[in-house]
């Protein structure tokens, strides 16, 4: 996996989606993730200056340390979202907003793990660069299914397959 070299994207998001579309499993996106998904996750965060979630997505998945600075959108942060991880830094911006905070913060560029509806925002904005999917065999639980429409204005520019998963990069179009 690799970034394109005339392309400094500034936000990235990582998404998986199950075989039916569904982006969670169980109420969280682990359920979805393979042992190739999660190493293709991690050496992803490894190229990340920040990990930008959204309120949901941090109550829902393992968020208690994080390798990188944390920023998580909520509209209400309670205090057990705080005990969870002392270090995240909270902030009530819509996903637009907090991006680019987080890109004046901490440089880019800024991982996006937060969840469809988070993600959606951010492409619907134009603010999302480059989009990490994953599409495994595992189908999903979850209410929110992907739509194939979100990535109008993105092209596919690298596609790998390992172990029946469907691993690609999109671009938001120049």
């Amino acid at each position: 996996m690799s970034f394109q070299s005339s392309f400094a994207p500034k936000v990235i998001a990582n998404l998986v989606i199950g075989s039916n579309g569904a982006t969670t499993l169980g109420g969280s996106s682990v359920g979805l993730s393979s042992p190739v998904d999660r190493k293709r996750f991690h050496d992803l965060r490894a190229k990340a200056r920040a990990i930008v979630v959204g309120g949901k997505t941090f109550r829902n998945d393992p968020y208690g340390r994080t390798p990188k600075p944390l920023f998580v959108a909520s509209r209400q942060v309670t205090p057990e979202m705080q005990a969870k991880n002392r270090d995240a830094i909270f902030k009530t911006l819509s996903p637009s907003d907090l991006a680019h905070e987080v890109i004046s913060q901490c440089g880019a560029p800024v991982l996006v793990e937060g969840g469809l509806e988070f993600i959606s925002t951010l492409i619907v904005d134009g603010i999302l660069d480059q989009l990490f999917l994953t599409r495994t065999t595992i189908a999903g639980d979850g209410i929110h299914l992907f739509d194939e429409a979100l990535l109008r204005g993105f092209n596919l520019v690298s596609v790998e397959h390992s172990e029946g998963e469907r691993f690609e990069i999109w671009q938001r179009g120049q």
